[in-house]
């Protein structure tokens, strides 16, 4: 075999074919293929994932239990103040669902208020 043609094999002075280093894998061993982040970051990935789906479901749960069972204690009157949560819409506009709760606890601390004046109004 001439020297000047390579048929893809590194060969020794022996003229021995000797597989590329890398290429292909051993026979009889899987290639092992490793992770290259290290694994602080890998579980601090898994610590922010978890903490994103946590808080997706808990903000779930949260509007639920607003819209559907209309929770009217503390902690519901306290989240809905932080988030703008929409109660209705007026004029392509949201009303807030603070808002609705503030003005629904004024009108039920004045019950006759608002009928005493609307009958001087007509």
């Amino acid at each position: 075999m001439p020297e000047d043609k390579k048929d893809g094999l590194n060969n020794t002075p022996d003229n021995k074919p000797v597989i590329n280093q890398g290429i292909i894998p051993p026979a009889g061993n899987s290639p092992v293929i490793k992770n290259k982040r290290p694994i602080w970051l890998r579980g601090l990935l898994g610590v922010v994932i978890g903490a994103i789906v946590s808080l997706i479901i808990l903000l779930i749960v949260f509007l639920v239990g607003i819209y559907s069972f209309n929770w009217q204690n503390q902690a519901a009157q306290a989240i809905t103040r932080i988030l703008p949560v929409p109660a209705a819409m007026l004029d392509w506009q949201f009303i807030r669902y603070s808002e609705y709760n503030s003005d629904l606890a004024t009108l039920n601390y004045f019950p006759g208020f608002l009928l005493w004046h609307s009958f001087f109004l007509f």
